[in-house]
C-alpha cells in the first residue's frame, strides 16, 4: 500500500516549523517550505507554530482531527486534514518530536498503529470526541479516497483493542493465567516467606509490596504503593535511583513546574554547582539556604535545614516521607514502609556485577520487542538491538550511565528469586514491559502481581504525567492547615484505584495540586 503522505510542509518565515522541516529532510523525508500565497499540497502534513488557543492537548504531537476543526489554523493549511501545531519553547526536544510525528504519520498510513487517528493520544488510542472524528475522517476520505481509508483502518498488524498493551491488559489477559494476580487480601497466599534480599536491606520479616522510580522522587507512585500495602496489610518498600538523570532534569521538569503553584522559581545552581550532577550530589548548608530563599520555602525552612549536608536523593526520600506521613496522619492511616535505592537492590541481587551484554541477552529472551537496556551519561537510550559495550552494570554507573526501564523491571521481578514479593503494576500505556514477569511467575512460587489504576498527582503548570514535588507538598501542607490537609488527603486517597478492576482498564485519574487544594478528574483514555 502506498504511504500516501510523502511530504511535510510549512510556510516560509515560520522559524520553528522551518527547523523541523530541515530536520526531517536530513532524515530522508520530503519537505517543502511554501512561499506566501501557496497552499499546502492536498494530503501533505502541514507544520506550523501554534498559539495558546491551538492546543487540544499538552503535547507537541497533537491530534490532527482537533486542529482540522480549529478556526485558528493557518489559511494555507486548509487544503489538508493532516496538521501539526508546534508549541513554542519545546524544552529542547522539538526536533525529536518532529521526527516522532513523521514516523507516526507514516505508520498510520501503512495501517501499522491499529489506531483510527494518527496521534490522537500518545499511544494512538481512539478518541472519545466522536463528532470531531467523523468529520475528520470524511475529510481524509476526500483526500486519499474512501476505499484506501478503509484499508488503513482495517489494517490489523497489532491488536486493535483500544487498551491492548496497557499494564492492566497485560495483567488480566496475559498473566492472570498464572494464578498469581492479587485482587484482594484473600487472594494473597499467607505462606509467602520473607524476602531475603529485602530482609538484608530493610529488616522486614514479611514479604513487601514493592515499586520504585528512576527519578529522585515520585509522590503519586509512593502514595499508591502505600494504599496497596494498606489494602493487603503488608509492609511496603519504595526504591529511588540516585545514579539516574541529573539535577537539571529534576529542577526543570518537576521542581520549577511545582513551584509555579506558589509563583516562584529556582535555578539548578541553587542546588548544585554542576547542573549535570547526579542525584547523589550533596546539598550543602549554603546551597540549602539559597534554595529556601529562591523558592520562598521559609515555612518549612527548619526542616529543610536539618537535612543540609545530605545527598539530594536522601533529602528527597526524607521529603517524601515527611509529606506522606502528614497525609496519612490526616487520614488516621498507618502503613509500615521503608525506602531503598536501585543501586542497593542491584548489589543485593548480584545484578551490579552483571555484564551489560549478559543483561541485554537476558532481556531479549524475556520480551519479543526491542527494549532499553541502559542510558548513557548524555541521555542516549541503548536498546537490546544495539551492540553492548564490554562493561558491567557497576562500570556503567561509574561512567555516569544508568539502567533503562526494562532492565529495572527485570531487577524488580528478579527479587522473587529471594522470596516473597508483591509487585505493584500500574495501568500505564507501556504495559508490555511487565511480560518480563511471566517466567518468574511460572518458576517462582512466591511472586505476586497486584494491578492498580493509572493515577497522577501533579501541579497546575506541570506535565500531568510527572510527579508533584514532595518539598512543595510539604510547603502546601504547612500552609493549608489541618482541616484543608485532611480534605486534600481524602481526595487523593479515595481516588487512587486499588486494586484495578478489569472494566476500568484505560481510566486515568489526575489529581491537580494548587494552593487552594486538590482538584480531581477521571477520564477514559
Amino acid at each position: 500500500m502506498n504511504t500516501h503522505v510523502d511530504i511535510f510542509v510549512c510556510l516560509k518565515g515560520d522559524t520553528q516549523a522551518e527547523q523541523c522541516i530541515a530536520h526531517l529532510q536530513s532524515l530522508g523525508y520530503q519537505g517543502q517550505i511554501l512561499e506566501e500565497g501557496q497552499l499546502a499540497p492536498v494530503g501533505a502534513v502541514a507544520l506550523y507554530t501554534g498559539g495558546n488557543d491551538n492546543w487540544p492537548s499538552r503535547n507537541f504531537r497533537v491530534a490532527s482531527h482537533r486542529l482540522a476543526d480549529n478556526e485558528k489554523r493557518p489559511l494555507w493549511s486548509m487544503t489538508t486534514p493532516f496538521l501539526v501545531a508546534i508549541r513554542p519553547m519545546a524544552k529542547g526536544k522539538m526536533l525529536l518530536a518532529a521526527q516522532n510525528v513523521a514516523e507516526m504519520y507514516i505508520k498510520w498510513f501503512k495501517g501499522e498503529t491499529g489506531a483510527e487517528l494518527p496521534w490522537e493520544t500518545r499511544n494512538g488510542q481512539p478518541s472519545s470526541k466522536y463528532d470531531l472524528v467523523e468529520g475528520w475522517l470524511d475529510q481524509v476520505a476526500g483526500v486519499i479516497g474512501a476505499d484506501v481509508l478503509q484499508q488503513v483502518l482495517n489494517s490489523q498488524k497489532i491488536d486493535r483493542d483500544r487498551h491492548a498493551g496497557r499494564g492492566g491488559d497485560i495483567v488480566f489477559r496475559v498473566l492472570q493465567t498464572t494464578g498469581k494476580i492479587v485482587l484482594s487480601p484473600d487472594s494473597l497466599a499467607t505462606t509467602l516467606p520473607r524476602n531475603e534480599a529485602y530482609f538484608a536491606l530493610t529488616g522486614l520479616t514479611k514479604p513487601p509490596v514493592i515499586y520504585g522510580t528512576s527519578d529522585v522522587a515520585n509522590l503519586f507512585e509512593l502514595l499508591q504503593l502505600l494504599k496497596l500495602a494498606w489494602f493487603l496489610e503488608l509492609p511496603a518498600v519504595f526504591e529511588t535511583y540516585p545514579g539516574a538523570h541529573n539535577v537539571a532534569h529534576w529542577v526543570n521538569g518537576f521542581l520549577n513546574p511545582s513551584l509555579a503553584v506558589v509563583g516562584t522559581k529556582v535555578w539548578s545552581t541553587d542546588l548544585s554547582d554542576e547542573p549535570n550532577a547526579k542525584f547523589n550530589t550533596v546539598i550543602t548548608a549554603e546551597k540549602m539556604k539559597r534554595f529556601i530563599k529562591s523558592g520562598t520555602l521559609e515555612p518549612i525552612a527548619d526542616v529543610l535545614m536539618s537535612w543540609a549536608g545530605l545527598p539530594m536523593w536522601r533529602i528527597y526520600q526524607n521529603a517524601m516521607k515527611h509529606a506522606t506521613d502528614s497525609l496519612l496522619n490526616a487520614l488516621g492511616i498507618s502503613v509500615d514502609y521503608r525506602f531503598t535505592t536501585t543501586e542497593d537492590i542491584c548489589k543485593a541481587t548480584g545484578l551490579w556485577d552483571m555484564p551489560l551484554l549478559e543483561l541485554s541477552n537476558t532481556l531479549k529472551s524475556l520480551v519479543d520487542h526491542d527494549v532499553v537496556v541502559y542510558n548513557t551519561k548524555n541521555n542516549i537510550q541503548v536498546k537490546t538491538s544495539s551492540v553492548m559495550p564490554n562493561m558491567t552494570v557497576a562500570e556503567l554507573h561509574e561512567k555516569g550511565g544508568w539502567l533503562g526501564g526494562a532492565a529495572l523491571y527485570y531487577m524488580v521481578y528478579q527479587l522473587s528469586d529471594f522470596g516473597g514479593a508483591v509487585v505493584m503494576v500500574k495501568d500505564s500505556t507501556r504495559g508490555r514491559v511487565n511480560l518480563i514477569a511471566r517466567p518468574f511467575l511460572e518458576k517462582n512460587p512466591h511472586l505476586r502481581l497486584a494491578p492498580v489504576g493509572l493515577f497522577r498527582l501533579t501541579g497546575e503548570e506541570q506535565n500531568e504525567d510527572w510527579s508533584f514535588d514532595p518539598i512543595l507538598m510539604m510547603l502546601l501542607i504547612a500552609t493549608w492547615g489541618p482541616e484543608k490537609t485532611a480534605e486534600c488527603a481524602r481526595a487523593i486517597w479515595e481516588n487512587m484505584e486499588v486494586p484495578l478492576t478489569e472494566d476500568h482498564i484505560g481510566r486515568k485519574t489526575v489529581a491537580t495540586v494548587s494552593n487552594k487544594g486538590v482538584r480531581v478528574r477521571v477520564q477514559d483514555t
